[in-house]
């Protein structure tokens, strides 16, 4: 099990990037952690800094998948199986 954080926007000014902690085996007891990383609100007004290019560069940073989503789009999982519900544009990397 891996967990990412991701930094506020207020932080992105400071040059705050993704902190991966690798391996949280402690977590896998919770049952809401999942494999992936979501990166939301992309090219949303309020945060500017977040855009496709600006995932596409943090994502080379895992292997895990990351999706980049904007406000008309959620993810569904179930039983495993990820599905991305949207009326917006969403990208998946790696």
């Amino acid at each position: 099990m891996k967990l990412a954080f991701i930094p506020t926007a207020s932080n992105f000014e400071k040059g705050d990037k993704w902190w991966l902690i690798e391996d949280l085996k402690v977590c896998k007891k919770v049952g809401f952690l999942v494999d992936f990383i979501i990166e939301p609100h992309i090219n949303n007004m309020h945060f500017p800094e977040l855009t496709f290019e600006y995932v596409k560069e943090e994502s080379k940073r895992t292997t895990m998948p990351v999706y980049a989503l904007d406000d008309q789009s959620a993810i569904k999982v179930t039983d495993g199986e990820v599905e991305v519900i949207s009326e917006g544009v969403w990208e998946k990397f790696n």
